[in-house]
């Protein structure tokens, strides 16, 4: 399969969203003489040129809406096909100085690829915090972790755990060793040696 054929399917796809039934016919059609070899271009009203920039974003589509409408009216694109019809063709793209930017992933590329790309804005990274963190369970200093293991002798693993807000498996990672081995067992047979 084509790029072409590919971008045209993802028109179709992206207009029928937008498109009302008979506009999807004839859509359809349209893409399907194409598949079969036509190769004469497409129109498109001016409403769905503008879904194509950004699919799937209404805000930005309607921004686009009204840069295309403006030069449109003002004679700066368009013009293959009558006016009164108000319809666009894919390459009244190329030659158009105040096209706007469009989506990565818009199909409107494959007939405009040098179109400005606007990239998707991400959100600035966290800033990072040089201290550490005084959550419990987060800093084991040799002082805490003399404190923890006091009150571990004295109240056992679980209510030490209960106690600092920390799991069992914590206090044991923390403290390892501390629970006296059976001296008569081997560790391999269980029994007394």
């Amino acid at each position: 399969m084509t790029d072409e054929i590919q971008a045209l399917r993802r028109v179709a796809q992206i207009l029928a969203g937008v498109a009302t039934p008979i506009e999807r016919q004839n859509i359809a059609r349209r893409v399907a003489q194409k598949v079969k070899g036509d190769d004469s271009e497409l129109a498109l009203s001016l409403p769905h040129a503008a879904a194509l920039f950004w699919p799937g974003d209404a805000e930005k589509t309607a921004e686009v809406l009204q840069q295309i409408t403006r030069a449109f009216d003002a004679g700066e694109l368009g013009g293959f096909i009558p006016r009164e019809h108000r319809h666009l063709l894919f390459t009244d793209f190329i030659v158009w100085p105040d096209c706007p930017p469009m989506a990565a992933d818009s199909p409107l590329r494959y007939w405009v690829p040098d179109a400005p790309v606007m990239q998707p804005q991400t959100p600035a990274p966290a800033p990072v915090v040089n201290s550490p963190s005084n959550a419990p369970g987060k800093v084991w200093t040799d002082e805490r972790l003399a404190e923890v293991s006091a009150y571990r002798k004295k109240h056992g693993t679980k209510k030490t755990a209960e106690h600092y807000g920390v799991s069992e498996a914590l206090i044991r990672q923390k403290l390892p060793g501390e629970k006296p081995k059976p001296k008569g067992y081997s560790a391999f047979t269980h029994r007394p040696k």
